[in-house]
């Protein structure tokens, strides 16, 4: 019995260095011959317990350790190791007491204040982490991976530049510690420095070649740059690396569409459609909309893409009953307070509001970009707050504090997206307005919308209450008019061709709108079609599908991006302007009638497919919504055939410029004030929300 006992550090030497090998069946072999010969001993255990850990069969690890644990309850090493294990397991409630007894037996337990940290960060206690890294990089200064792991912590609770040094300090020990350069690519793109984060990741990749979020996160910088190419070539590879990146398929799939390559899109729409329905994290909400007409599909994945935000934001305390204040104070957060199709639209709300009941509060959450249209907005607002350097944590917490009743969120599910800060509760009463066309999830109280974008048949598809306004979009009345339209000869349209054109992003041409514009352009002689296509990738794809429809690739004109005065003055030159389908033009389609350019829409079920429909019916031009591609199609050619109907729609949209519900911010604000109000008063009174008709 003595000379077995006594061969068992051997059996476990050899048992470890199989383990380091990672020869896991002879290791657990090993081990377990180990422990039939001494079952008390607590190093072959933990041993055992890591194995088992590493072959997926966590549960036996906790038990094997527990029962350790019960035979040396003073053994440090085994509590760090039982929390681990928990932690494999996501139980990080379980993880957290196992490291501190671990560190109360052993104060000077380095990994076990990493651990701690890690396993309070998740569970969303950032001054706990904090402490706890604070403690290891105390206890070892040169730890890179403590300072690292600050890092990320000091970035979550708003401390950015604290976080930024955490992760140069950590560089500056360890240069090639992959995680950290990672890491601080996180941070500078999370304040839009987008070139130092590209440069973090790519160093990030030199380090470790086959770092997939690192890939991932510098194809999403290269989106955010406009980048196409170069972002389709990190998802791909990204992609090839194994498909355990969330909503990779369909980040992959919208950097192609931006490019206007339709390559396996039928297999990518069957499999986004199959995997959504069984709740996989297939592709983010935003890509959908352009390519599926399916509201239920649209909510199903935007339930599944909130369900993983939710998973990464901690929780803020309950909010405190909030009394009530002289004005209503309203909060407005959105990425995109600059020249950008959502501010143009905004700005006539925030200069029409009535001061002397609502007070306006404005949160940047996107690059500090400094131009005309900024400057109205910081000139409209009664108080401008920069965040896009604070954390979605500070920026709830401070909305809190300063006392927003109700935030309206801009943004929704589009590039820069800050859900995080609705999902933390920035306010008593939380809205979605003109940013993202259609739903976010039950986070938010009330989706802004009107009866054409949401009719009683469609409603079961929205998590939110809807407030259902007489119109949707609201307008700028102070943007310029369109005066003299550019003549045909300097936008190089050939002389009495009939002009259809799209203004629409990439992304929204689809297949489908696409043959459509084809087979309109074969019915139409001399017709063209001009369309807003900068990159030489998009327009050789286009040129190639033109030709495969039997249409000479020179009818298609790509426009180069104008300033505002000659892009209205561009759309005067146009005879038609033909919309794209599942995802119709917002605010390009609202400039066209601002010029007095009639705007042809197919609307379908979704929000995102019936926002031009919205539009037409507030400038009184219904006629111009179809619902099938051939009546479409057929109306795109009788306008180009009958000069006088077309005449007429023109006439309409002049009349209409200062008269038209569309372009009326004034009388938008005092219907989306009412809206406020009945919000406002629903929690005052204690009332849930509901749906609200104005």
């Amino acid at each position: 019995m003595s000379s077995n006992v006594q061969s068992v550090p051997a059996l476990l030497q050899r048992a470890f260095e199989h383990h380091r090998r990672d020869e896991l069946a002879q290791a657990r072999a090993l081990c377990e011959r180990a422990l039939r010969l001494d079952l008390t001993h607590i190093g072959g255990m933990q041993l055992l317990a890591s194995i088992l850990a590493q072959s997926g069969e966590a549960g036996r690890a906790v038990q094997l350790l527990a029962r350790a644990a019960a035979l040396n309850p003073r053994d440090a090493r085994t509590w760090c190791f039982k929390g681990a294990v928990h932690q494999q397991l996501a139980e990080h409630a379980h993880a957290l007491p196992c490291y501190e007894r671990a560190i109360a037996l052993d104060p000077t337990y380095t990994a076990a204040y990493l651990q701690r940290g890690a396993a309070a960060a998740q569970l969303g206690h950032f001054q706990t982490a904090l402490a706890s890294y604070d403690r290891a990089v105390a206890l070892d200064p040169r730890s890179a991976d403590a300072l690292c792991n600050r890092g990320i912590v000091l970035r979550e609770l708003g401390r950015l530049g604290e976080a930024l040094a955490s992760f140069d300090r950590a560089i500056e020990l360890n240069p090639d510690l992959a995680q950290a350069h990672y890491n601080r690519g996180n941070l500078l793109r999370m304040v839009w420095k987008l070139e130092p984060a590209l440069a973090a990741y790519e160093r990030a990749l030199e380090l470790q070649p086959n770092y997939r979020q690192a890939l991932h996160n510098r194809a999403n910088t290269l989106l955010d740059l406009g980048r196409f190419e170069a972002a389709t070539e990190d998802y791909a590879r990204a992609r090839a690396l194994g498909d355990s990146i969330d909503f990779l398929p369909g980040a992959l799939r919208f950097a192609r569409m931006q490019l206007c390559d339709w390559r396996d899109l039928e297999r990518d729409l069957e499999e986004f459609t199959t995997g959504i329905e069984r709740g996989a994290r297939m592709a983010p909400p935003l890509p959908l909309l352009a390519l599926v007409d399916s509201p239920a599909l649209h909510r199903k994945a935007a339930s599944i893409w909130a369900e993983h935000r939710r998973g990464a934001v901690s929780e803020l305390p309950p909010m405190a009953p909030r009394p009530r204040q002289p004005r209503i104070r309203l909060g407005y957060f959105s990425t995109d307070l600059h020249e950008h199709p959502v501010a143009r639209q905004i700005i006539g709300l925030l200069e029409a509001h009535d001061r002397a009941r609502f007070e306006v509060v404005v949160f940047s959450l996107g690059p500090n970009i400094k131009d005309a249209l900024r400057e109205r907005i910081l000139a409209a607002a009664d108080r401008f707050l920069d965040m896009s350097k604070r954390s979605d944590r500070y920026v709830a917490q401070l909305s809190r504090e300063i006392g927003v009743d109700i935030a309206i969120d801009l943004s929704g599910y589009t590039q820069g997206s800050r859900v995080g800060i609705f999902m933390l509760r920035a306010a008593p009463v939380q809205m979605s307005y003109i940013g993202y066309l259609g739903t976010q999830g039950d986070f938010i109280d009330y989706l802004v919308a009107d009866r054409t974008l949401v009719p009683e048949v469609l409603r079961p598809h929205y998590a939110e209450n809807i407030i259902i306004l007489p119109s949707y979009q609201v307008n700028d009345p102070k943007r310029p008019a369109a005066l003299e339209p550019r003549t045909r000869r300097a936008l190089d349209v050939p002389a009495g061709a009939f002009l259809y054109c799209c203004f629409n992003s990439c992304f929204k041409i689809t297949p489908a709108t696409f043959g459509s514009w084809m087979r309109i352009l074969a019915r139409v002689e001399k017709s063209v079609l001009m369309l807003n296509v900068e990159r030489p990738p998009a327009k050789d794809n286009l040129r190639r599908c033109a030709d495969a429809a039997g249409v000479d690739p020179e009818r298609l004109l790509f426009a180069q991006r104008l300033a505002i005065p000659d892009y209205l003055a561009r759309l005067r030159a146009a005879d038609l302007f033909l919309d794209t389908w599942p995802y119709n033009a917002g605010t390009t389609a609202s400039d066209a009638l601002w010029a007095g350019l009639p705007v042809l829409t197919c609307a379908g079920q979704s929000f995102a497919s019936r926002i031009a429909a919205s539009l037409l019916e507030a400038v009184d031009l219904p006629q111009l919504i179809t619902t099938t591609a051939q009546a479409y199609e057929d109306l795109a050619v009788e306008l180009a055939c009958n000069a006088s109907l077309l005449a007429g729609m023109r006439r309409t949209l002049e009349a209409g410029r200062g008269t038209a519900v569309l372009f009326d911010a004034a009388r938008f604000a005092r219907h989306f004030e009412a809206a406020c109000t009945q919000a406002h008063e629903r929690y005052h009174a204690g009332l849930a929300p509901v749906d609200l008709v104005i």
